[in-house]
């Protein structure tokens, strides 16, 4: 287990290089530019802040079907599924809204992650959301909605711009 700073320091890092990245763009790129399953860089960021926000629900222990806004049936497909309805949805959302968006969802997670102990990072998914049988630590929901997710975006989001 990692310790908590140790977490909140990956985490900083990957939403750096991110953003340091994505603030090399122009506005038209960010908006235009489409990937071949035709998402936007702004939807790519869009998409991050929402599950940045489903993370924050789970470790709040709140309805995770409800924060998104999809059907049980949707839900239990799985992210793909949530993310084919949670994409058109978001769309049109103008960048500076996605943008304050994500600050915003950030800003929570990072503060409800720094208020958790090695301990707490240590504990199962089901002590969060206790109707799950997932017993693996919370710390790898954490890196997979955080850090790992960036990561994994923002080789997507460099792959629009160099195609």
């Amino acid at each position: 287990m990692m310790a908590t700073d140790k977490v909140l320091a990956r985490i900083q890092r990957s939403w750096d290089a991110l953003h340091d990245y994505v603030d090399t763009l122009a506005p038209q790129q960010i908006t235009a530019l489409t990937d071949a399953g035709g998402w936007t860089i702004k939807d790519h960021l869009i998409h991050l802040a929402l599950w940045e926000g489903h993370l924050l629900r789970i470790l709040n222990g709140e309805d995770l079907i409800a924060g998104f806004g999809v059907s049980e049936e949707v839900f239990k497909k799985g992210s793909d599924a949530v993310n084919a309805v949670l994409q058109p949805r978001y769309s049109d959302m103008p960048l500076d809204e996605v943008r304050a968006v994500m600050a915003e969802s950030h800003a929570a997670v990072v503060a409800r992650v720094a208020a958790m102990s090695e301990a707490d990072l240590a504990l199962p998914y089901h002590h969060y959301q206790p109707t799950s049988r997932r017993n693996a630590p919370i710390e790898g929901w954490i890196a997979g909605n955080t850090s790992g997710h960036y990561n994994s975006h923002l080789r997507w989001i460099k792959a629009i711009v160099e195609d």
